[in-house]
């Protein structure tokens, strides 16, 4: 069926991206429903979120970033 055991690793490492990719889409989608019921259950995290997501001239926070982020510096 095969030619090579190239082609064994190469089908076998599409299965695995295929297998992982769909585990992992749905744990995304088991997280995205556990917020959303906790956003329903608590309305205000809903609100204070978009609020800190707003920059100020959106009616949001004004959040600074710390000093030795803005200035290049990571460490």
């Amino acid at each position: 069926m095969f030619e090579s055991g190239l082609e064994q690793v190469i089908l076998g490492a599409a299965v695995f991206w295929l297998g992982l990719s769909w585990y992992l889409n749905r744990q995304l989608i088991k997280a995205r429903e556990s917020l959303e019921r906790l956003l329903e259950r608590f309305p205000g995290i809903r609100e204070a979120l978009f609020e800190t997501d707003l920059g100020p001239q959106q009616g949001g926070h004004d959040f600074q970033k710390p000093e030795h982020l803005s200035k290049g510096n990571m460490r």
